[in-house]
């Protein structure tokens, strides 16, 4: 059972310089399984490439990239309820 002082650092706000420090480890992570080919699916290895070498590491670009590529099998609510469309235009807002 955890403790009341363990439940505290776990119940406090997560900070920016937090989230940064986390997207850093992740995409190290990734980086390391690609560079001991531990990634056995052709399709996975060049997506988590790209990734890699071409897209921005900030939380709310994964999220986007995330939501778009996962857009054609969740329901309609689900995608509103995160705010998504696919009439999204970025630059009007």
């Amino acid at each position: 059972m955890a403790s009341f002082q363990n439940f505290r650092l776990l119940a406090t706000p997560i900070t920016p310089d937090s989230v940064d420090y986390i997207m850093k480890q992740l995409r190290e992570c990734i980086i390391q399984l690609l560079e001991n080919d531990e990634v056995n699916n052709h399709d996975e290895k060049k997506i988590l490439q790209y990734i890699v070498k071409a897209k921005r590491w900030n939380p709310y670009c994964l999220r986007h990239s995330a939501i778009t590529a996962d857009s054609d099998y969740l329901p309609d609510y689900a995608l509103k309820k995160v705010r998504w469309s696919m009439n999204f235009k970025q630059c009007l807002q």
